[in-house]
């Protein structure tokens, strides 16, 4: 994890010292002498007293904060801005194309198989989709399918919005590009991101197109869970989430407000080139770019004089710096080492108190200033996850790019309300309220398939001789035996006679067993 300061640093408190030894401090003088890769890694030991400066870095003058004029916007105009209607539209498209390409491949369907229900879908109706799944986020249910459930204490409206079985054909056939263009794996002009590439096209422009974010910056891995095959899947052990897809993301230190992703695909996933850490730092300084971040001490260039077999520390050592032109490295052993290696601070040291066990004052300690700093400022990227994850969508996918489409309409909804919350500094919306208030107006805006009318058929007006009072009765003419009306059928040469009968209906019926039948059923036939 690396912080980086843009295109400014904040000056930091000097050691309670006096100045006994003086260095050059133009920072020309610096970059000059450090013409050549042999003096530019030439460490040597940080002096205890230095009042170096890195004055080589410009203020940060750029006007930090929103880009547009948000006087009238609602929630979802705030989503919109990084989750745009051309997206709902690329859905739709995209889905009614898969779907069409999925029928044209088989000769015909399984009885009774759902996919025979399928009516190409709207960019509207793909909002009402969009709709649900966010409200999944913050309703949570073990199964989807609970969301349709009205056996629960507090039963949703999930039904009243879009009947279970479309949103099950709108999951299986939601696409977001056209396979057929898709070049095969290890062709030239190959993407391993191809199925969602036209999504990110569209949504990842706009992380910096409307905000523009303050000096510090912080750059880290994010992991999108994911445990199906995948042949750039990762897995990382020391993450909450251990296997799935990584994204290097770059984040206002801050806020968490998402400016960039990219995704790790393989060595081959963006162009980079094969150079040490050290001339990393050292292009950022020749860009007016600061950088500070912990680093690996058996990377190449760093001084050796800081591995742990020639530098033994413990708990309460003082921290040992090196230095090389306006590159600082130092390292540190607290609850344990740690290295690291920044261009804009010096070897000034912050005085801490830690909470400790059996100590209610505190454990006080002089702790190196830049790690300091690295602490206050590397967690954009964790408070970016902590904040998608708050309201995720909860429920597995089996297909790959699902998942990057869901980690994408999430980054939209965090980015809003950050976005949201910097136009109303004094509102007190949560950001569960927020996602709520989106959700709403995606409704308002749904128009889908008509609803199924839910609960029993509509039945034909009930009879007469099932609500009225009936009474039996006895034909005067004892041979008068007509067919009974419920079991006797000539065409099945079933002849039941009888001389009892309904007096309010005149129907021939046994006073036993059938006359009872015949009032109280719809379908009385026998």
């Amino acid at each position: 994890m690396a912080s980086t300061s843009h295109e400014g640093a904040k000056r930091v408190k000097k050691r309670k010292y006096s100045t006994s030894r003086c260095r050059p401090s133009c920072s020309a003088e610096r970059i000059c002498a450090a013409s050549t890769p042999t003096a530019r890694f030439a460490w040597e030991e940080y002096p205890e007293i230095d009042p170096w400066e890195p004055i080589w870095l410009p203020d940060f003058t750029r006007r930090h904060g929103l880009l547009l004029d948000t006087m009238d916007y609602k929630p979802l105009d705030y989503f919109n801005l990084f989750f745009p209607e051309a997206v709902s539209q690329l859905i739709s498209d995209e889905t009614n194309r898969y779907a069409e390409q999925f029928f044209e491949s088989r000769d015909a369907l399984a009885p009774r198989s759902r996919f025979s229900k399928w009516k190409p879908t709207t960019k509207d109706e793909m909002k009402g989709f969009v709709a649900l799944q966010i409200e999944m986020g913050l309703d949570w249910r073990y199964n989807f399918r609970e969301h349709w459930s009205t056996h629960t204490l507090s039963p949703g409206g999930f039904g009243q919005v879009m009947p279970h079985d479309r949103y099950v054909l709108l999951q299986s056939f939601i696409h977001f590009c056209d396979n057929k263009k898709q070049i095969p794996r290890g062709e030239p002009g190959y993407n391993p991101m191809y199925k969602v590439q036209p999504l990110l096209d569209i949504v990842e422009p706009t992380y910096k197109q409307f905000y523009q974010p303050g000096r510090d910056l912080s750059v880290d891995e994010s992991m999108i869970k994911y445990k199906g095959r995948l042949f750039f899947r990762q897995y990382m052990p020391d993450k909450p989430t251990k296997y799935g897809i990584k994204d290097f993301v770059l984040a206002e230190a801050n806020t968490g407000f998402c400016l960039k992703v990219i995704t790790y695909t393989g060595k081959h996933s963006f162009q980079r080139e094969n150079c040490p850490l050290t001339k990393l730092f050292m292009e950022l300084q020749s860009r007016g770019i600061g950088a500070c971040g912990t680093v690996r001490v058996n990377r190449r260039h760093m001084p050796l004089q800081l591995k742990p077999d020639r530098l033994k520390m413990k708990r309460g050592d003082n921290p040992v710096f090196m230095r090389a032109d306006n590159l600082v490295a130092l390292a540190w052993h607290d609850v344990k080492r740690v290295t690291c290696l920044t261009t804009v601070h010096t070897n000034n040291l912050c005085e801490k108190t830690i909470c400790s066990k059996g100590n209610p004052e505190g454990r006080k300690l002089d702790k190196p200033v830049a790690l300091e700093e690295y602490n206050c400022k590397m967690a954009g990227v964790d408070r970016l996850d902590q904040m998608l994850g708050s309201y995720a969508y909860g429920h597995k996918s089996t297909k790959w790019y699902h998942t990057v489409y869901h980690r994408m309409r999430e980054i939209a909804l965090t980015n809003g309300y950050i976005f949201f919350k910097q136009a109303n500094s004094d509102s007190t919306m949560t950001a569960a309220d927020f996602l709520k208030k989106v959700v709403d107006s995606l409704l308002a805006e749904y128009v889908g398939v008509p609803l199924a009318k839910r609960g029993r058929p509509a039945q034909t007006a009930v009879p007469d001789r099932l609500t009225e009072r009936h009474f039996p009765a006895t034909y005067e003419d004892k041979k008068y035996k007509p067919d009974c009306v419920l079991c006797s059928n000539r065409q099945l040469k079933k002849r039941h006679q009888c001389n009892t009968y309904c007096k309010q209906c005149n129907v021939a019926m046994h006073a036993i067993g059938c006359f009872e039948r015949y009032h109280t059923l719809q379908d009385f036939a026998l």
